[in-house]
């Protein structure tokens, strides 16, 4: 210890209450390393600390005191799992409980503070640079926790509407009210390729169906291309909104993408405001971070994030980032009102534990005092068919937003029934009925009663194609 020099405040080290915790950022870090490098964590912990704060390979003659005391980041524990403390098996005898190509691994849990003074404002990119930075690089190395602290977290305000506000601007009253339910949120089909009068009339047969939130796929954007530019659809849809509102009285919100460069997104936010839009979204990770603040900030339109790239981050075990923190806690902390959540029950892998774990980080309480974060709209999605909605209700309750595409637009009725079919769905696990066959053949609804297994019709059909195509 003595070569880490007398005064202890400038040590990339800390005892949990050696410092306040509210004016740093904690991070947990699964750090797996080979097995040869027995009782060598605490020191790879110290590094890792200093490379993500001041430090470089070696010490620098600027390096100072007041600036370590100030700047470095603290190593809190690094902790060997299990954490043996009288004696270690030897290598020979030892089970191995990770490997990484081959090679033998040891896991770690390791907690990083880093001051938030290294941060300016609300520069969310620079936290990132900090917490999962240049270590993303050195391997095995996956951040599972977060603990931003109420300086830092005090600087994000979350979303501007979130589930309450969204259920409200929906007329619809939330649980436990008996006359609650879920909101149908569908994206226009194909994903691109279609013109703008063919996506007013998918729009149309949605809305009128009953659908309450139509958003724009991942792929169709301002596509001038495909005559199917913003300027241009924006009102079209809205006319459409506004001819369901005179013939049901129902809301619909239209979340169109403007996904883009950071200048043109903000551009294309305010025209959407002045064009009598009510919602926007962007694929928010591959926008990147620092494009999603300025523009939920803007606290006019509804915002729905889509969780493309996101896989890039959680889908290794031993490297990325967590999938509650990447598609939950930073997306709620950036203003995002509707985050996508990959369903597991449709097309995504997804564990049911982490699906719900992510969940939770968008609904429970998250912020400090008066500067509570409202709780997200969570959007499960993912190859949603009507047969999903007893499970959906059943882990998450009534009051989400069901995702689904092909589910509508490929209604053998076509889109009108599909959007019905959940409607329809909705009214049965309302009334109690988690059996939809048993409920769409007592209620004679041939809407619901046709979409039940419409994926698996899918791949019947596409069983055929290929048998044939032999």
């Amino acid at each position: 210890m003595e070569k880490l020099g007398p005064d202890m405040t400038t040590w990339a080290e800390s005892l949990f209450d050696g410092i306040d915790l509210d004016n740093y950022i904690m991070c947990n870090y699964l750090c797996c390393l080979p097995t040869d490098y027995e009782g060598m964590h605490v020191n790879i912990g110290r590094v890792l600390a200093e490379e993500q704060s001041i430090g470089t390979w070696t010490h620098v003659p600027e390096e100072t005191p007041e600036v370590r005391r100030r700047f470095i980041g603290k190593l809190l524990q690094a902790v060997e799992i299990p954490q043996f403390e009288v004696q270690r098996p030897s290598g020979k005898t030892r089970d191995i409980m990770v490997s990484y190509f081959g090679q033998p691994l040891t896991p770690y849990l390791i907690t990083i503070a880093y001051p938030t003074d290294l941060f300016n404002e609300d520069n969310f990119a620079g936290m990132m640079t900090s917490i999962y930075g240049n270590i993303s690089m050195l391997g095995p190395i996956r951040l599972i926790g977060v603990r931003f602290g109420k300086e830092y977290m005090n600087r994000f305000k979350g979303p501007t509407f979130g589930l309450e506000g969204i259920y409200k601007k929906l007329n619809i009253p939330l649980a436990p009210d008996p006359n609650t339910r879920p909101v149908t949120i569908n994206m226009i089909k194909p994903k691109t390729g279609y013109t703008k009068d063919v996506g007013k009339k998918l729009f149309w047969e949605a809305a009128i169906g009953g659908v309450d939130i139509i958003k724009d796929d991942e792929m169709i954007m301002d596509c001038c291309q495909m005559d199917n530019a913003i300027n241009e659809r924006v009102p079209m849809y809205m006319e459409m909104r506004d001819k369901k509102m005179e013939e049901t009285g129902e809301e619909t919100i239209y979340t169109v993408n403007i996904s883009d460069r950071a200048d043109k997104m903000l551009e294309l936010y305010d025209k959407v405001v002045s064009m009598g839009g009510n919602g926007v979204m962007i694929n928010y990770i591959n926008c990147g971070w620092s494009c999603v603040k300025p523009l939920t900030d803007r606290g006019k339109l509804i915002c729905l994030g889509h969780t493309d790239g996101a896989g890039g981050y959680y889908v290794s075990p031993l490297s990325g980032i967590s999938s509650d923190i990447i598609m939950g806690i930073f997306p709620r902390m950036l203003g995002i009102d509707i985050p996508l959540v990959p369903a597991p029950y449709g097309k995504a892998p997804y564990l049911v534990d982490r699906y719900l774990a992510l969940v939770r980080a968008l609904i429970m309480p998250l912020g400090y005092g008066e500067n509570q974060l409202k709780a997200c709209l969570p959007f499960p999605s993912g190859g949603i068919q009507t047969q999903h909605v007893p499970q959906l209700v059943k882990d998450l309750g009534p009051n989400i937003g069901v995702g689904t595409g092909g589910g509508i637009h490929a209604h053998p009725m076509g889109p009108i029934a599909g959007a019905k079919a959940f409607r329809q769905a909705y009214d049965a696990v309302m009334a109690g009925e988690y059996d939809l066959k048993k409920y769409a053949k007592d209620n004679n609804l041939e809407e619901l009663g046709v979409s039940l297994g419409m994926m698996e019709m899918a791949h019947e059909g596409l069983k055929k194609i290929m048998k044939e195509k032999k």
